[in-house]
């Protein structure tokens, strides 16, 4: 749930008689965040007033903190990251600005939110507004662990609390355990469990003398100041109390076979299967053991996310969304959720298709969480020529992706593809030639010439190429041609990315430590973007 969504207390604009003009407010309310009410911290705000955006106005609504910006939203954005308050949804009231639709901005440190001139019209005047700032202060990181709170899991040995690296803007001189904390069950049985608290780094990793694998619901309780820390300024922090559930669950992969079974593919391809005497389209088949029959399918979605270069994966942008259909006792079909015959060709790289706890009802409860790990390939059957050429730009607006003759292209108004430097975000929206139905174009309202290495993504639902639901990504490098240069040529910060597009550092003297290949380096001194070569 966003940030202001939770807030009850909202500010409205006020008269300002010594500026003789409109001061507006925000929630949450300018000043310190108090991070148990708005957990999420900054992740969303909401600008009072009567308002509508100029969508082509340049520039970005920013989020920095500490002075460096984290985000940038442009006015062209629409879905989700700028939304108004009212039923009907009008493009005039109350400003929900979105930051972050997964993540959130609540390490400690000074955060600011910056409007440029003109990017509103005060709809109660009729004239453009004038720039704004609103600050606010978050002195506590929120209790950030893993594995992640309410999730179901096959046993719990160790948890991880990551703890702030600054306290009010100045980095931390030590951390010192000063609590003890404990695990219980809540069905009453009595564990009889101690746990271990050390520091590394910037985690407190806390180690249970046994694990637990007995399914069940349990609570770790962390008590009040169980972490205290000391800035470099002599200011202190200490970690706030807090109840974390966790369920165990029997290993629900355990016996679990799935067609296509995981390896490498250039698509999915749907297959026709029928349950009481109806036709539907699957794209995976899930097999459970006989001795834990399937009772029913429940809400649940299972999706289709790329993996990190480490292994994680990325649930910021789904590249396939499956609803599960009960076929008998021991089959679960997945269909794809837009209900249509669609081959699913995401772009190439790693993904994990991933089964979320709580899909389906089996003999022994509901299921926990598990993966499977699948290689798409290139593919070959649906050959793309994107322009402009992606180096060496002087400004980008438009992207045009051109498919084999015949390949018809459908791309539904309500997606949007993105255009991303890793902290401005475009949304645009695909527009198909009436002459040509195998081109698509991606615009901008205005033209980009901000330097640095920007990737483009399609739409994860929705876009569909030849029948087949289709998702490619690319990069574009905005600034001078870019040249193959050793990491002695940087000095001080600089965001490393893959050439996928993937972030991967940012500090020179992380570059050493990335796996050999060729990257792209964006110094923070915003001199051009360059190819790095790790040998």
């Amino acid at each position: 749930m966003n940030s202001f969504l939770r807030l009850a207390a909202v500010t409205v604009a006020a008269v300002s008689p010594a500026l003789g003009a409109w001061a507006y407010g925000v929630a949450p309310t300018e000043g310190q965040i108090n991070l148990e009410d708005c957990p999420a911290g900054l992740s969303s705000i909401e600008i009072m007033g009567d308002f509508s955006i100029n969508r082509l106005t340049p520039g970005y609504i920013t989020l920095s903190r500490d002075g460096e910006a984290i985000r940038q939203i442009p006015a062209s954005n629409r879905q989700y990251m700028y939304t108004f308050s009212g039923l009907d949804r009008t493009e005039t009231g109350d400003v929900h600005v979105t930051f972050f639709m997964n993540g959130s901005a609540n390490t400690g440190g000074h955060y600011t939110v910056t409007v440029p001139e003109g990017f509103f019209t005060d709809m109660s005047t009729g004239q453009p507004t004038g720039p704004m700032e609103f600050n606010w202060t978050i002195s506590q990181t929120a209790v950030t662990i893993s594995p992640a709170r309410d999730g179901s899991y096959t046993s719990l040995s160790q948890f991880r609390i990551t703890l702030p690296e600054k306290i009010d803007s100045e980095p931390v001189e030590s951390y010192r355990i000063s609590g003890t904390p404990d695990i219980e069950s809540l069905f009453g049985d009595e564990l009889g469990l101690t746990i271990t608290t050390v520091i590394e780094g910037n985690e407190a990793i806390l180690t249970l003398s046994e694990p637990i694998t007995t399914p069940g619901t349990y609570m770790l309780n962390l008590p009040a100041s169980l972490i205290r820390a000391t800035g470099s300024n002599g200011a202190s922090w200490s970690s706030p109390a807090d109840q974390v559930t966790y369920r165990v669950v029997p290993n629900s992969k355990e016996g679990i076979t799935i067609q296509p079974a995981p390896g490498e593919y250039e698509e999915f391809a749907p297959v026709k299967h029928e349950v009481d005497g109806m036709e539907f389209d699957a794209t995976f088949l899930i097999e459970v053991s006989e001795s834990t029959p399937i009772t029913y399918a429940l809400r649940a979605k299972a999706q289709l996310y790329p993996m990190n270069e480490d292994g994680s994966f990325d649930t910021s942008m789904s590249a396939g969304s499956f609803t599960a259909v009960k076929k008998s006792s021991t089959l679960l079909a997945l269909v794809p959720v837009s209900g249509e015959t669609q081959i699913i060709s995401p772009a190439a790289g790693r993904y994990v298709l991933y089964i979320p706890d709580s899909m389906y009802q089996t003999s022994e409860g509901r299921n926990g969480s598990y993966w499977f790990e699948y290689t798409v390939l290139p593919n070959t059957s649906l050959p793309c020529t994107v322009t402009p050429e992606n180096e060496g730009l002087k400004e980008l607006q438009d992207i045009t992706l051109t498919f084999a003759p015949g390949m018809d292209v459908v791309c539904q108004n309500s997606d949007y593809a993105t255009l991303t430097n890793g902290v401005a975000v475009y949304t645009l929206t695909g527009k198909v030639s009436e002459e040509q139905p195998n081109v698509v174009v991606f615009s901008l309202p205005l033209p980009l010439d901000e330097k640095g290495t920007w990737t483009f993504t399609t739409p994860a639902t929705g876009f569909s190429v030849g029948g087949r639901a289709y998702s490619t990504k690319h990069s574009f490098v905005i600034g001078s041609p870019v040249s193959v240069e050793t990491i002695s040529a940087f000095n001080g910060l600089c965001d490393v990315y893959t050439l996928d597009g993937v972030r991967v550092a940012v500090k020179v003297e992380d570059i050493s430590t990335l796996p050999k290949g060729l990257y792209i380096a964006v110094p923070a001194d915003g001199s051009a973007a360059r190819k790095v070569l790790v040998k």
